[in-house]
């Protein structure tokens, strides 16, 4: 709602992956830069996914508007 903008301000992160496997987490946010841990399993499914993140900022946070997106890779241990 508007009064809900009033008081924050929110990012939209797009990510689309070649499994519904794949996870992600938000690890950092700065001024220029959304750090995404990305974590894959050993076996995946073969479905594409799309993946909207919603990143709740206070009204008063600083961040570009051309923040960049880093992806760190996360690999699920092997299973025995």
């Amino acid at each position: 709602t508007s009064e809900w903008f009033e008081k924050h301000q929110l990012v939209i992160v797009l990510l689309a992956e070649s499994s519904g496997s794949i996870r992600h987490t938000v690890s950092g946010v700065s001024k220029e830069q959304i750090q995404i841990t990305r974590s894959a399993p050993e076996t995946m499914t073969a479905d594409m996914a799309a993946w909207f993140i919603l990143i709740e900022l206070d009204k008063s946070a600083e961040i570009s508007d051309q923040v960049s997106v880093k992806l760190n890779q996360l690999d699920w241990e092997k299973k025995s």
